[in-house]
């Protein structure tokens, strides 16, 4: 993470203050916790939204954009293109 906030100094304002220690460790998860942990994210993403919605006086006018970093399987799960069977999931998430 410190690389990647060293790269973004002064170009862009980034809170990683909720982001734990070991965040990018997902040690013994099964298809359901990832499922349902890119449920939860999707919550807070929306909530997040809203609020900004909410707080922008109009300037927005509608629309929010954020960005979500992550490895692309746990994005397959968020955008909801991976099934719990790997046999029948289809993904449209490519690796840059």
């Amino acid at each position: 993470m410190s690389v990647l906030l060293e790269e973004l100094a002064g170009e862009v304002k980034v809170d990683t203050s909720l982001v734990p220690e070991g965040w990018e460790s997902n040690d013994g998860e099964t298809g359901m916790d990832i499922r349902e942990r890119a449920r939860k994210v999707r919550s807070e993403l929306w909530e997040f939204g809203h609020e900004a919605l909410k707080y922008s006086e109009g300037k927005l006018q509608g629309s929010v954009e954020i960005a979500v970093v992550s490895h692309g399987g746990f994005l397959t799960w968020l955008v909801e293109t991976k099934s719990t069977n790997p046999r029948t999931s289809t993904s449209l998430i490519f690796n840059c």
